[in-house]
């Protein structure tokens, strides 16, 4: 189990709001890769069965990392760094899909992606768990909510790019993009926050 101390009650502020836009973000970009990735790889790539299998075992094996690569990094770097160097990894996870010169990219891609999505998760919800204790549970009910409205208009959105022939290529820069805002307004909001906060002591696991 993860040691933690005596949860204590804080008063919402920006630093929630941050966690709750990026992690939303986070489901925004993860929608090209859940949807279309396979057709995508297929399709468009051109690839055969055997390295479409590869991507998948890949990308199993980044989500079975995920959560332990988030407590690896949290351990050396504290929650704050670490949750921006991990939807800092995730822009250029989802965006290098677009790089179709070598098989390596589409590798990175379902590898990463893989690993990121649950090592977001993980440690987004730790870190409000850290900072606001007693309203935690409240707090990541918004959160999940938050995600997965975003996920439902994300992924009609995606539907209807696609359904209008925008290309995949499109789609993933899109998504890259819109979590690169998320990532810079983290970046902004918490600017202080990674080296000295009331909360400190509390966020490093």
């Amino acid at each position: 189990s993860i040691p933690t101390s005596q949860p204590q009650t804080y008063t919402v502020n920006k630093i929630y709001y941050s966690l709750l836009i990026v992690y939303a973000c986070s489901a925004f970009a993860y929608i090209p890769h859940s949807l279309f990735w396979i057709d995508y790889l297929s399709h468009v790539l051109t690839l055969n069965l055997y390295w479409i299998n590869f991507n998948w075992i890949l990308y199993g094996l980044g989500s079975a990392l995920g959560a332990a690569t988030a407590y690896a990094l949290a351990r050396k770097f504290g929650n704050f760094l670490a949750l921006k160097i991990l939807y800092s990894v995730y822009i250029v996870a989802v965006f290098i899909a677009v790089l179709s010169l070598s098989p390596v990219f589409t590798l990175l891609s379902s590898f990463l992606t893989g690993l990121l999505n649950p090592a977001v998760v993980f440690l987004t919800s730790y870190t409000i768990l850290q900072l606001y204790g007693l309203a935690y549970k409240k707090l990541w009910s918004m959160a999940t909510l938050s995600f997965a409205t975003v996920q439902l208009v994300g992924g009609l959105s995606f539907s209807t790019l696609q359904h209008l022939g925008w290309s995949y290529h499109f789609q993933f820069m899109l998504a890259a993009g819109v979590l690169g805002l998320g990532t810079l307004q983290l970046f902004y909001f918490t600017r202080r926050t990674s080296t000295s906060n009331p909360t400190t002591k509390k966020e490093a696991f």
